[in-house]
């Protein structure tokens, strides 16, 4: 007999994707299934019977709430669109491998999902050396600038976003989360997608075993091929960067960073948006957050309602146990 826990677990898990407007397949919702540990047969089972009520439907290999089945063709269609915009990314970071002491790239937000939509950015997570976060983002932002990739105020369509670094010693980002239950950022850690230095998805992971604490079976998200969207290392842009980082590597590359830094720090916090209520920004050595539109709160305000709705109103649901 199916658990009603587990079946609870999948439709609390499609209701927060639904928010993105977008539909899971049968193995997304096995690694991304909230607060439930299932085996696959179980959750294979468990389908079947919300299938056979009408609860979800299915769909090119895609699941979603019956009443919200539209969402399958539109994230199709967004499937399209994001691989594109991929193409951007990885062309992106193809030209960032020259960057000194830059050890990681990732993709994260709405392409991460393979669900941008066409007028969507491109958001990237960029990862340093420990010590020359403010050098690294400098000539990250510097050779997104000159590419004429760099988002702006009047032009976001197909353009980098940087809004977020960490140092290479300090991937754990438990302590941005909310007070109490914060649904985004686990699944936000969890669906980040790696670009460039394989290794450092698994240092990220690794540091984020919290995620566990809510997405049990994210662990089987390392058994999926991340590894096709990784960026080749040059060897000769390779060679520069290690150029760099060696001429950098001592005193002056410290006192280039502190002094970078304080200025880059100077420059977030003064801005007009970092003081716009509800902006998430955070600037120090160890992590930039740029984040002017928060949405974490209303973000789980709407999952906590619609799940309550699935509670009350699905009646069936009573009869699953």
């Amino acid at each position: 007999m199916i658990k009603q826990e587990i079946c609870q677990s999948i439709l609390s898990t499609l209701a927060f994707f639904d928010l993105f407007d977008r539909p899971l397949t049968l193995e997304e919702l096995e690694i991304y299934l909230w607060r439930a540990t299932a085996r696959n047969d179980e959750i294979k089972q468990a389908v079947r019977l919300l299938l056979n009520e009408e609860i979800i439907v299915e769909q090119n290999g895609f699941f979603a709430f019956k009443r919200r089945k539209k969402i399958i063709p539109l994230h199709l269609r967004r499937r399209q669109i994001s691989s594109k915009k991929l193409q951007i990314a990885k062309r992106a970071v193809k030209d960032l491998q020259w960057v000194p002491f830059l050890r990681g790239i990732f993709v994260i937000q709405s392409l991460a999902l393979d669900n941008a939509k066409p007028s969507s950015d491109i958001d990237l997570l960029i990862v340093s050396a420990k010590n020359r976060l403010w050098l690294c983002r400098l000539l990250v932002i510097a050779t997104i600038f000159v590419l004429g990739l760099r988002k702006s105020k009047h032009k976001k369509c197909d353009k980098i976003c940087l809004g977020y670094y960490l140092v290479e010693n300090g991937l754990n980002i438990q302590k941005t989360k909310l007070i109490g239950l914060d649904i985004l950022t686990p699944y936000w850690i969890a669906w980040a997608r790696p670009l460039y230095s394989f290794s450092n998805f698994f240092k990220f992971w690794q540091a984020n075993a919290w995620v566990a604490d809510n997405i049990p079976n994210f662990k089987l998200k390392l058994r999926s091929n991340l590894i096709a969207d990784l960026v080749a290392d040059s060897k000769i842009l390779r060679d520069w960067r290690n150029l760099f980082e060696w001429l950098l590597g001592g005193i002056w590359g410290t006192i280039f960073n502190v002094i970078s830094g304080k200025l880059q720090i100077w420059r977030i916090y003064s801005l007009p948006e970092a003081r716009r209520p509800g902006a998430n920004i955070r600037a120090d050595d160890k992590m930039v957050e740029l984040h002017h539109f928060s949405q974490r709160q209303e973000i789980l305000r709407r999952w906590l309602s619609k799940t309550k709705n699935i509670e009350l109103k699905n009646t069936k649901m009573k009869t699953l146990a």
